[in-house]
C-alpha cells in the first residue's frame, strides 16, 4: 500500500469528513484506508504499485510525483476505475461484483467505500446505534434516491418551525434581535442576603484574540 500517500490523504480528512458528520463514532476508520482496504482484499497480489494508485482514485504519476491534490474522501472513483476494478474482480473471483462483508462495521467506513465500486456490501454490528447510522448512510439514499434529501430538509424545516413556536416564549430575545446561544447555569441563593448565585466555572465567550 502506499502508506506515505495514505497518511496525507487522512490528514485531509480532519475535521471535513461529511461522513463523520451523521453521527460520532470514536472507532470511524479514515476513508482513504477504508478504500485502500478493501481493494487489497480484491486485487491480485501482483497488481503494480502505480496501478493500485490510479485504482485508488490517485492520478497517475507524473516523472515519478504523485500530484497530492486529489481528496479521496471527497472524490468517489471514476466510472474507468470502478470498470478496471470489476474486471480485476472477474479475473480473480469468478465475478465482477463479489460480496464485501463487514461483519463489525461500526461507523460504516469500509462497507461505504466498497459500496462505492459498485460492489456487493454486507455489514452488521453488535450496536444499535451502528446499524441506525449505516442505515441512514448507505441503505437509505440507495433505496429512496435524490428525493431523501428533500424529505429531510421538509421534515427538518417542520421540526424547527414547530420547536420555534413552542419554545420561543422561554428564550426571550429584544426587539430587532436573533439570540443564537445562551448560557444556562445552576443557581443557589445566598442564605444570608438571599441573592440568586450562579454556578459557573468561568464567563468565557470568546478567547480567540481576533
Amino acid at each position: 500500500m502506499p502508506v506515505t500517500l495514505l497518511n496525507q490523504q487522512v490528514y485531509y480528512e480532519h475535521g471535513g469528513n461529511p461522513f463523520k458528520g451523521l453521527h460520532r463514532w470514536y472507532s470511524r476508520k479514515p476513508l482513504s484506508f477504508s478504500r485502500a482496504s478493501v481493494l487489497a482484499s480484491l486485487l491480485p497480489a501482483d497488481v503494480t504499485m502505480e496501478e493500485f494508485e490510479y485504482l485508488l482514485g490517485l492520478n497517475r504519476r507524473v516523472g515519478g510525483m504523485q500530484d497530492e491534490s486529489t481528496k479521496l474522501y471527497k472524490t468517489p472513483p471514476s466510472p474507468e476505475r470502478i470498470r478496471k476494478l470489476q474486471d480485476y474482480c472477474e479475473q480473480v473471483w469468478g465475478t465482477r461484483t463479489p460480496t464485501v462483508l463487514d461483519a463489525f462495521a461500526g461507523g460504516g467506513s469500509i462497507p461505504f467505500e466498497a459500496a462505492r465500486y459498485g460492489l456487493n456490501v454486507l455489514a452488521s454490528d453488535l450496536n444499535p446505534v451502528a446499524v441506525v447510522t449505516m442505515k441512514a448512510a448507505m441503505e437509505f439514499p440507495l433505496k429512496f434516491g435524490p428525493d431523501l434529501q428533500a424529505e429531510i430538509d421538509k421534515w427538518v424545516k417542520w421540526v424547527g418551525d414547530e420547536a420555534k413556536k413552542r419554545l420561543a416564549e422561554f428564550f426571550p430575545s429584544l426587539p430587532g434581535e436573533t439570540v443564537q446561544n445562551y448560557l444556562w447555569a445552576h443557581t443557589v441563593v445566598c442564605p444570608n442576603c438571599q441573592s440568586v448565585v450562579p454556578l459557573s466555572p468561568n464567563w468565557w465567550l470568546y478567547k480567540r484574540p481576533e
